[in-house]
Formats: C-alpha cells, structure tokens, sequence
C-alpha cells in the first residue's frame, strides 16, 4: 500500500479496507500517539503514520465470495476470519 483514506467522499479506487488486520508490533505506538479523545485508536491513523514513516504495509486482496465481510462478531467467527486471511496472506505475491 501506499496510501489509506478512510471512508473518502470521491474514492480514488475500487479498492475498500474491511477492517480484518493482521499488526505489528511498531503499530502501537502509534496508535497510542493517534488516539481519540476518549483513548479510542484509530487503526487507519496508525497505518497511516505507519507508511508516512516508510514502513512496509500490506494489503491482502481477497478474490473470492464470503472473504469481503467475515464476521468476527463471536469467538468462532474471528477465529474462522483468522484462518481464511491467514491462508491467503501466506500466498506469494506473485500467485495473488
């Protein structure tokens, strides 16, 4: 990725986060740094600040039915998410 705009009134590709994410450990630092008033993080403030600073940010594009929107609204579902992504994030780039 090079860039991350969230929910932006005129997109500038077909492209959408659906909020499943897999973070390093240099994110939260600057999560801490871009929170709300309240303490609330803002994951997309930290991927920002995160390419900003040159760090690497992937995406992971999910090709197929069912992977846009996984639940992860119980323990089953977020751990059936973590499978699904984890598989197709364990693919090189290059077969993606």
């Amino acid at each position: 990725m090079r860039a991350m705009e969230e929910k932006p009134a005129h997109p500038k590709s077909p492209w959408a986060a659906t909020a499943i994410y897999a973070l390093s450990p240099e994110i939260f630092p600057l999560l801490a740094r871009e929170a709300r008033p309240g303490g609330e993080l803002e994951v997309t403030q930290g991927l920002r600040a995160l390419l900003e600073g040159g760090h690497r940010v992937l995406a992971v594009r999910l090709p197929k039915p069912g992977y846009a929107w996984l639940s992860v609204g119980s323990p089953e579902g977020y751990y059936r998410a973590l499978q699904k992504t984890y598989r197709e994030a364990l693919r090189t780039p290059e077969r993606r």
